[in-house]
């Protein structure tokens, strides 16, 4: 008798000889076990055991293996090869090394974490395939080089519901736990959730920021409308005033964002035209939450849930406000042709997968893409990027779709393909919204990419989006309407709907980081001097209680080794020290150098750190902070990966190990910043 997975068999032969007088060899199995015990002992010494034991919990921990993954039979003769008499701990043993790990990483962290510089967060909420809500938190700072550092803090399960004030007693406890509470607090970024925003918008955490990244979704989804039907009681078509609270939906957001849950299932990476552009979709979303039918199978198209009739609609039939100018009226009515026509693109990329014989025509052309077509997802806007890129590089094969006989596809779906059929006017929309689409792709993926993505390179970003999104002259007409509605949208959320103080934080990172001063206007630089000397004062005031007083880095000496040797020897030296320099003084001469640098944040701050002491601590607190909340939101999608099908037994608390445990090598970064800091 043997087990599939290796396991000792003495309870059930026990049971057998008991109560069904069936003797199949217990006691030669016990000696067995007992022979190959004392064996196993006498080959491997307790030294290499525990090599390979840790080197086991490694590939379970950074590796999202199961912890049962290492005792399949298979791997019993492996091991016996590569090591005599090694044999991998069971499940219950990893468990409890998890634990006890886990333990000692967080009493370390907490050890190490400084609490002499400013320190900045960002938080999130995710809802996992067992529909369990997960909160986030991760803290940035900078080190002794002025490289920005990210740690995780805590990952854990939300009890309760996910309210406001749960959510905020959250994070202060979590902050308290790790000695936070005290900190310098530079701000939290979250994304447009109303209730995490309403967690962290008093100010307790510093001040509040929304994810930029999500910011940039819903720009584009109001914008372009290519998934609800354009609102002509929102803006642009009414009007809002500067810096009042407006009521926009944004709900997009809160409505999908939870829903992203698992990777394995939602998203995987296609090259859109083969490993010559593999490069460029590094991020393509090829399968969504409204998935269709397999591929390769020849079966009758089925209408998706999303879609119906009526918003298929004619565009003429659509009710104008009487109010509205013409130019809006234009907008509106082709917001409404673009939401149709993305409702169409859809049912036709969704016919080019599901029916067997047109996805095989599509794969073997030889324009046609290696993967075929992708179908985008509501979650993602970027992915309807991917989707309109491959339609138009593709755009032969995809006519010939509709003027080739298929010979085994029933007249259902020849009626089907025929309905989403594309004239002329259709392409030049979808161009028009691939090419509005593009810059704004690449935004995001520079906001998103691993990185550190500051508040000054999200102002960057949005001025050269405003900039270069203005319409030109070569536009087309389609073209040049949709940037409008997208520059109203660009100008509702970042003009009228975000705070004076973000606004403000953010032209300030961007003045004191060297690569972003370059791209300032001068009426932004102006700006920009106008605040600092409040943020410098700020500084000079939070520095009373501090450890580093201003004065003490402020005032540096000019001094030769004859000086030194002079001074400790008692005679007088001709050293002068340099003069203390104002606030002004310090923004006139800071001004001049970070206009002719040429290098990065860090290096220049680096140099002139002493010289520009007040402006040097303004930098480290305001471009710690994060424009989006990506490191929480990296998080979840690795979380997603872990509690797989394959997982779904893993427990909240050991998914909260794992996921603290895989980032646990983050910490080299904090053991490298000395206890003398120069903050």
């Amino acid at each position: 008798m043997k087990t599939t997975n290796g396991s000792s068999k003495f309870n059930l032969c026990r049971h057998l000889v008991i109560r069904h007088q069936i003797n199949i060899g217990t006691n030669v199995s016990c000696n067995m076990k007992t022979k190959n015990s004392s064996t196993s002992h006498s080959v491997i010494n307790k030294q290499r055991r525990e090599e390979i034991d840790r080197l086991l919990l490694n590939c379970v921990i950074h590796g999202a293996l199961p912890y049962n993954h290492f005792n399949h039979p298979w791997y019993d003769a492996l091991f016996e090869n590569l090591q005599l008499g090694y044999r991998a701990p069971d499940r219950r043993t990893l468990h409890k090394r998890i634990q006890s790990q886990y333990r000692e990483y967080i009493n370390e962290l907490k050890q190490l974490i400084p609490k002499d510089r400013p320190i900045a967060f960002t938080t999130d909420v995710w809802k996992s395939p067992t529909r369990d809500h997960y909160i986030c938190l991760t803290a940035h700072l900078f080190d002794d080089e002025i490289k920005p550092v990210s740690i995780l803090l805590s990952f854990r399960r939300l009890i309760g519901r996910k309210l406001s004030k749960n959510l905020n007693e959250y994070i202060a406890y979590e902050l308290n736990r790790f000695g936070l509470k005290d900190c310098f607090y530079a701000g939290i970024t979250t994304d447009n959730g109303s209730d995490i925003k309403a967690a962290t918008e008093l100010g307790e955490f510093g001040p509040c920021f929304p994810c930029i990244a999500h910011t940039l979704n819903l720009v584009v989804n109001h914008a372009l409308c290519i998934w609800k039907k354009p609102n002509e009681n929102g803006h642009p078509f009414k009007l809002y005033e500067m810096n009042v609270e407006v009521e926009v939906e944004d709900d997009l957001t809160d409505d999908f964002d939870d829903e992203i849950i698992n990777v394995e299932q939602e998203i995987y990476l296609i090259d859109l035209n083969g490993d010559k552009q593999s490069n460029e979709t590094n991020n393509l979303i090829a399968s969504s939450d409204i998935d269709v039918l397999p591929t390769t199978a020849t079966t009758d198209v089925l209408e998706d849930e999303f879609i119906s009739d009526s918003e298929e609609s004619d565009d003429s039939s659509v009710d104008l406000p009487s109010s509205m100018d013409q130019e809006n009226k234009q907008l509106l009515k082709l917001l409404h042709k673009t939401h149709a026509l993305m409702v169409r693109t859809r049912k036709l990329v969704k016919i080019m997968r599901n029916i067997g014989q047109i996805d095989q025509y599509v794969r073997n052309h030889h324009n046609g893409p290696n993967n075929g077509f992708v179908v985008d997802i509501r979650i993602r806007w970027n992915s309807t990027f991917y989707m309109l890129k491959r339609l138009i590089d593709h755009q032969i094969v995809v006519k010939s779709i509709f003027i080739h006989k298929f010979s085994d596809i029933n007249a259902d779906q020849r009626r089907s393909l025929a309905n989403v059929y594309l004239d002329h006017e259709n392409w030049d929309i979808l161009q028009a919204l691939h090419d509005l689409l593009a810059p704004l792709e690449f935004a995001t993926r520079s906001l998103s990419g691993k990185h550190y993505a500051t508040l000054a390179l999200a102002y960057t970003t949005i001025n050269i989006l405003r900039n270069g999104l203005k319409p030109k002259a070569n536009d087309s007409y389609f073209l040049v309407f949709l940037k409008k509605s997208l520059l109203s949208q660009l100008n509702l959320y970042f003009d009228v709907k975000m705070n004076k103080t973000q606004k403000e934080l953010m032209l300030v990172a961007s003045y004191l980081d060297p690569e972003s001063h370059q791209q300032l206007c001068q009426e932004d630089k102006t700006a920009a001097k106008v605040l600092l000397p409040i943020f410098m004062k700020r500084e000079l005031q939070s520095s009373v209680t501090s450890s580093t007083p201003i004065s003490s880095i402020s005032v540096n000496t000019i001094q030769t080794l004859t000086d030194k040797l002079k001074i400790m020897v008692g005679m007088s030296t001709n050293v002068k020290s340099l003069k203390t320099l104002t606030i002004e003084e310090e923004l006139i001469l800071c001004g001049r150098a970070i206009q002719s640098f040429t290098g990065d944040f860090s290096s220049f701050w680096l140099q002139y750190r002493e010289r520009f002491s007040r402006l040097y601590r303004v930098a480290q607190r305001v471009n710690i902070i994060p424009a989006t909340s990506v490191p929480s939101e990296s998080i979840f999608s690795i979380a997603g990966y872990v509690a797989r099908k394959q997982r779904t037994s893993l427990s909240s608390t050991s998914l909260r190990h794992l996921m603290v445990l895989k980032e646990s090598h983050r910490l080299d970064a904090l053991r490298k910043i000395s206890r003398g800091s120069t903050y």
